[in-house]
């Protein structure tokens, strides 16, 4: 029977994963700046319905998990104060945005990389209390709320859209799917994402859930599992990022390809109606991505030969030509800020990195191959690459410059957290979770664990810790790195 306490750590958490696309949605309105405590609203509820369970488990931990976790907390607190010495060594002038603020960069700390780690222990801590069967709940729950919400608002031209304006990124899109049957252009802006804050973070968490979702199939092989498993695809599909567009099929077809491998080697049963579902949700899916907005977007977009203004490939060369180091700043200024489509740099990087402040840098990216340009994650490396450069701190490869510097977000994680962080941040911060990935593997030598049931269990994590390096937004975002903890623990419980 449960006791008192592990009851108020069920509602707690059970609350924490109910409100998660809540707070997602709450993050787009003027509620986020609602502040307790100098901490924001969402902030503070989050380190309430994780820290209060956190501590009720803590009685009930055995020793030798105490002590690791004590000298794992011992070497984090370490490294935050020599972090955050180093980060006062960060010249501020290389970033209009750059601040020195140690409660800043601790709190950043504690807040992302350290709450879902505590989530992770409660879980894992209080397997007799979360169960496979309250792990499916909660994932159905999930999935069928933000998947309908981004589908039906879709529907009803209610909806953000995926590729929003930088200046007004929360505008609602009165576009829809449907459009694409009466229009030639414009079909990015048919690609929405419901009323959350973030499309590529929703798309990572729902391309984490998607193998979840199809091993719900797999255990109930009915009509409404089946017509669960198209909701997600259709939301993903109308999101349309690559991660999710692209991630449908990588879900779908990886988790079959594994059936079949375990099915093959007799470790698990034939069950053909779960083949046909998924068969029928690839084919219909496909279908769907065939004609939808992303594939159209893909097709039909500018290549690198065509210009503003009609402009011709000789009259963009003549404008390249006129880039030197020996040329006026301030016209170098105008020269690039005004033909943004000959050099492929959108304005918004030298705002974040103004040309006044490395006019060698930007010419050098100027006259370089213009597609490396188009590409943004390596435009992002580059300036961050330079900035790093220019610091010239030797110990910035082992304790990082910090959130507080404002560098760019790189959309590859790994790369991002390592220049935030440094050497010994990532071994801490971002390892530590797959840490608790390889040992969920290694559960995988004890042969009756050698199954489909149990390996499909071991894909979203692997799917979100894969898909990260390529765009970003699981590692230091709120919401993904929770899903990703709950994933991580829902192949630890036996029953």
């Amino acid at each position: 029977m449960m006791t008192r306490k592990g009851k108020i750590v069920k509602f707690l958490i059970t609350t924490l994963f109910i409100l998660l696309p809540i707070m997602d949605m709450i993050r787009a309105t003027w509620i986020v700046d609602v502040e307790i405590f100098n901490i924001s609203i969402i902030e503070f509820i989050n380190l309430l319905l994780i820290g209060i369970p956190f501590c009720i488990t803590i009685p009930k931990m055995k020793k030798k998990h105490l002590k690791f976790l004590g000298v794992f907390f011992l070497f984090v607190a370490l490294y935050i104060g020599i972090h955050v010495y180093n980060t006062y060594k960060f010249d501020i002038s290389l970033l209009p945005l750059a601040t020195h603020n140690w409660l800043v960069e601790t709190y950043y700390i504690i807040r992302i990389y350290l709450l879902p780690i505590l989530l992770i222990i409660t879980l894992f801590e209080n397997k007799d209390i979360f169960n496979k069967k309250y792990y499916y709940g909660i994932v159905k729950y999930l999935i069928i709320f933000i998947s309908s919400e981004i589908v039906l608002l879709n529907i009803f031209r209610f909806s953000y859209g995926t590729y929003a304006d930088e200046l007004h990124p929360y505008v609602i899109n009165n576009s829809s799917f449907i459009d694409i049957f009466n229009t030639t252009s414009g079909y990015k802006k048919l690609l929405t994402v419901g009323l959350f804050s973030s499309a590529n973070q929703i798309s990572i968490i729902l391309f984490m859930l998607l193998p979840l979702n199809a091993y719900n199939l797999y255990l109930k092989q009915d009509f409404k599992s089946f017509l669960l498993i198209l909701i997600q695809g259709m939301a993903m599909i109308i999101i349309g990022t690559k991660v999710a567009a692209i991630g449908v099929f990588a879900g779908l077809l990886g988790t079959m390809v594994m059936y079949f491998f375990f099915v093959i080697l007799k470790r698990d049963k034939l069950k053909k109606k779960y083949l046909i579902y998924q068969v029928l949700s690839i084919i219909i899916l496909f279908g769907i991505l065939w004609v939808s907005p992303f594939r159209q977007y893909y097709i039909h977009r500018s290549d690198l030969g065509n210009y503003e203004n009609n402009m011709t490939e000789e009259e963009a060369k003549a404008i390249r030509d006129r880039v030197n180091i020996e040329m006026d700043t301030n016209e170098l200024v105008e020269l690039l800020t005004t033909y943004q489509s000959v050099f492929k740099i959108d304005s918004v990087f030298y705002e974040l990195y103004p040309i006044e402040n490395d006019k060698y840098f930007w010419v050098t990216m100027a006259l370089r191959d213009r597609k490396l340009n188009n590409n943004y994650r390596d435009l992002k490396h580059n300036i961050t690459k330079r900035i790093v450069a220019r610091n010239s701190n030797k110990l910035d490869n082992l304790f990082g410059i910090g959130f507080t510097s404002n560098i760019l977000d790189m959309e590859r994680d790994y790369v991002y957290q390592y220049y935030l962080f440094g050497i010994f941040g990532i071994i801490l911060l971002v390892l530590i979770y797959i840490f608790f990935f390889i040992y969920n593997i290694l559960k995988i030598f004890d042969g009756k664990y050698f199954n489909y049931s149990f390996c499909i269990l071991l894909v979203p994590a692997f799917f979100g810790l894969v898909a990260c390096y390529f765009s970003g937004h699981l590692f230091g975002w709120v919401n993904p790195m929770l899903i990703l903890g709950m994933t991580l623990c829902i192949g630890r419980v036996n029953k």
